[in-house]
């Protein structure tokens, strides 16, 4: 097989290694297409074929950005690792429309390199009567008990994801990076988070790190604000 294909086949289905109707699809397309990119170059230097592959969802995401003030894509250079993320996030205010989104996760961060997800967000959360879904009438009708409540103390979410084997902490969509000047511009509420994760795991970073990498996860915590303890 064409070594342009292997390629993208093999880091295909290394991001993405949970799909695997999307992986055999992908394959079986892709295989297709050998004669004409082992003909033609510029499947290869326009990584014509790394697009294609891409997921619908971020495409989607990038294409309604452009229309919409309610979603948001910024690109950002995370010190820590000198490299560019892109920053997806949702206003909140598109919840409360009731339109379609392409990703109901309040903020992630993604990977322009290869679209990989590198930060996964939360899927927003509303109170009791903000919303339709969240109206007693609602839940009554389209839930079923029992239920457990629990109690969600006032602070900043925290997200811990690792990208190029190392630990990266994000506060929603949010973090410590690189402004147009060149200089680091600190966001206190992921800097925060960071120092309250290294206080805890102390030495068992490097299981942290593995434990995130084989699970393909985000971990998720809250920084309770000082005044609310």
């Amino acid at each position: 097989m064409n070594e342009y294909l292997q390629k993208v086949i093999a880091e295909t289905k290394k991001k993405n290694v949970n799909e695997p109707e999307f992986l055999q699809a992908m394959e079986e397309v892709l295989t297709t297409l050998e004669p004409m990119v082992s003909k033609k170059q510029c499947f290869e230097q326009t990584s014509l074929l790394e697009r294609l592959v891409e997921p619908e969802r971020i495409i989607k995401f990038r294409e309604l950005a452009q229309k919409s003030k309610l979603l948001k894509v910024t690109k950002i250079t995370i010190p820590k690792f000198n490299k560019v993320l892109e920053s997806f996030h949702v206003q909140e205010a598109a919840y409360k429309k009731g339109n379609a989104l392409p990703i109901p996760a309040r903020g992630f961060f993604v990977s322009p390199e290869d679209n990989s997800i590198v930060i996964r967000g939360y899927n927003k959360f509303f109170n009791i009567n903000e919303i339709r879904q969240t109206k007693w009438e609602y839940i009554e009708e389209h839930t079923v008990g029992p239920y457990e409540l629990t109690l969600k103390e006032n602070g900043c979410i925290i997200f811990v994801s690792v990208f190029e084997d190392d630990l990266i902490v994000s506060s929603k969509h949010s973090i410590t990076k690189i402004d147009d000047n060149g200089k680091i511009e600190v966001n206190n509420y992921s800097d925060l988070g960071e120092k309250w994760l290294y206080k805890y795991i102390g030495d068992k970073k490097d299981k942290l790190i593995k434990f995130i990498k084989d699970n393909k996860v985000t971990l998720i915590f809250e920084v309770i604000y000082p005044w609310n303890t």
